[in-house]
């Protein structure tokens, strides 16, 4: 009998009750399934036994229908397939029918041992590293003989193990022997890395990774490099304040959109920026964090031109520098050919806030600024490449790529591309064009900074929606294949992606559990940080392992630190 409303009730009587099961709220009424509900104790009594059978009966049935749906096969009408990221309860059921409850319960474990591992990540609290004061270079010995790399002490975060081992670690016996001078503690013992990358490196999350690890573990030698002008939504850095406070906006070149191609000087960092008066980029140390909270040195990367303006410095609100950007007339009158150039300030270690002004007095063309300490430590560069190919860096001048490599110092490149690429129509049927771009990409940064060592970063897996079932685009497996290809040919080192997430069809599992955004093309937040942690891991082990099989070889400690 079906009980209506009382008109004595209250409001909050009235009001309807979500199932939580609906887009729309749904309204519960009460249901008394014996009895005339006009008494007292109405629907208190016992239920006929009938009632249980005909519900028992009902399972039964239906559970024989689903049943019989994996039996005949009818995979029209199953309630779950092979694949599906969503599982309901009869999935368990139809797994052991079609005899894979053994996998089913793999892939459970495994979804929790990444779902664990990325609470670790994000949880994960890196000491403070305290500043040290650095040590001198020892000279030769007595005998005449160089410096000898020492026995190798373990550190408390050696990781114990990498998901993904790096093939061919050997390839960064440069980067390792950098590493070395750092953890040793030699003064002005920098090594830097510069890390390009498609929009995997989006909002700074797997680069920042990286380098909060390294520099816990080898000393903050500050942020690193960082544009002056957000040039897409998605570049963000983490462990810095930017803010644009342009009067008149900067106007912008980034190198994804191929707009320089008269000069192909889009600097270190792939975009340059222009300014006619009025532009102000203003940078501020982190306020809270364990690393990035001090900086010594400011450094604004820009170009001298014929008629060049001029740019303001200030560092904590007072004018530190004016830069002249301008370049005289050469001797026989003609206007001389733009070149890059550099501002450096030092300030005492701290926290400390900068901004870089254009000046109304001219045209002034800029790359970007770097924020760093005096070391010893580590600086882990982030360059996203929002949006752009592979190729895209291809398009860079040589001889401008090798000047800001070079002053930049680099002990380390690092190439993390593909995802954009997969969606490529060339290459759908071959991936030989992909493949002579990355060579080309490697050739070029490898020929400006010979001194670098070289790490390829394979593309995250990528999925794709197929009957309500999360399955790994097939592409993206021959695209890591490629690059690995490509890092062998080049000398680097490569680190495959896709293998240290759990293989193909990683994708599903980690969209599961959180750590792939609905695109199935990005990592969320908290997969950035489990993708930086496995970097790091794989580096790291590299490292131990070069640490111990070079103990008492002759050290290079000639090289400029």
């Amino acid at each position: 009998m079906r009980v209506p409303p009382s008109t004595s009730s209250t409001s909050s009587e009235r009001a309807p009750i979500s199932g939580g099961l609906l887009d729309t709220a749904e309204r519960i009424e009460r249901v008394v399934l014996d009895g005339d509900g006009d008494g007292p104790g109405a629907g208190d009594e016992d239920l006929p036994l009938s009632t249980f059978s005909k519900l028992a009966a009902a399972v039964a049935t239906f559970a024989a229908l689903v049943a019989l749906t994996y039996l005949l096969p009818l995979s029209w009408a199953q309630p779950w397939r092979v694949g599906e990221d969503y599982v309901p309860y009869w999935n368990l059921i139809g797994r052991e029918l079609m005899g894979q409850g053994a996998e089913a319960e793999a892939d459970a474990n495994e979804a929790a041992r990444l779902a664990a591992a990325a609470r670790e990540a994000a949880a994960e609290i890196l000491e403070p590293v305290e500043t040290r004061v650095g040590i001198e270079v020892p000279g030769p010995g007595a005998s005449g003989d160089p410096h000898s790399y020492p026995a190798y002490t373990t550190h408390a975060l050696d990781p114990a193990g990498a998901e993904r081992p790096l093939d061919d670690p050997e390839a960064l016996a440069e980067f390792y022997a950098a590493l070395t001078r750092s953890d040793i503690g030699y003064a002005g013992a920098v090594t830097r890395a510069g890390h390009w990358g498609d929009s995997v490196l989006g909002n700074d999350g797997v680069s920042s990774a990286i380098r909060r690890r390294m520099q816990a573990r080898f000393g903050d030698a500050g942020h690193g490099f960082h544009a002056l002008y957000r040039y897409d939504a998605s570049y963000r850095h983490q462990g810095i304040r930017f803010r644009d406070r342009s009067n008149v906006p900067w106007q912008s070149c980034f190198i994804r959109d191929r707009c320089r191609r008269s000069d192909a000087r889009y600097g270190y960092g792939g975009a340059t920026v222009w300014s006619t008066g009025g532009s102000i980029s203003e940078f501020e140390t982190a306020r809270k964090g364990p690393v990035g909270r001090s900086a010594s040195v400011f450094e604004l990367w820009y170009q001298r031109r014929y008629r060049g303006g001029s740019l303001r410095i200030d560092v904590d609100g007072e004018l530190a520098r004016r830069v002249d950007t301008d370049l005289p007339l050469s001797a026989s009158g003609e206007p001389p050919e733009p070149v890059d150039a550099w501002a450096r300030i030092e300030v005492p270690d701290g926290a400390h806030s900068f901004s870089v002004r254009a000046n109304a007095d001219g045209r002034v063309r800029a790359y970007g600024v770097v924020l760093e300490r005096e070391g010893p430590g580590v600086v882990w560069d982030g360059m996203a490449l929002i949006g752009a190919f592979t190729k895209r860096l291809g398009d860079l001048d040589p001889a401008h790529l090798s000047d800001q490599l070079g002053h930049r110092e680099l002990d380390l490149t690092v190439f993390t591309f593909g995802g954009n690429d997969m969606g490529r129509e060339d290459l759908q049927v071959s991936l030989d064009p992909f493949i002579a771009d990355y060579d080309r990409v490697l050739k070029l940064f490898r020929g400006a900074r010979p001194e670098a060592s070289c790490l390829v970063m394979g593309p995250v897996d990528h999925g794709e929606r197929v009957g309500g079932r999360i399955t790994s685009r097939p592409i993206a497996a021959r695209i890591s294949a490629a690059q690995a290809q490509v890092a062998q040919a080049n000398g680097c080192a490569f680190f495959d992606t896709i293998a240290a997430m759990g293989g193909p069809g990683s994708v599903g599992r980690w969209k599961v559990e959180g750590l792939m955004s609905a695109d199935l093309s990005h990592p969320s937040a908290e997969g950035h940080k489990l993708l930086g942690a496995m970097v790091y891991r794989a580096i790291m082990a590299g490292y131990v392992e070069f640490r111990r099989a070079h103990e008492g070889e002759a050290m290079p400690v000639t090289d400029p630190l």
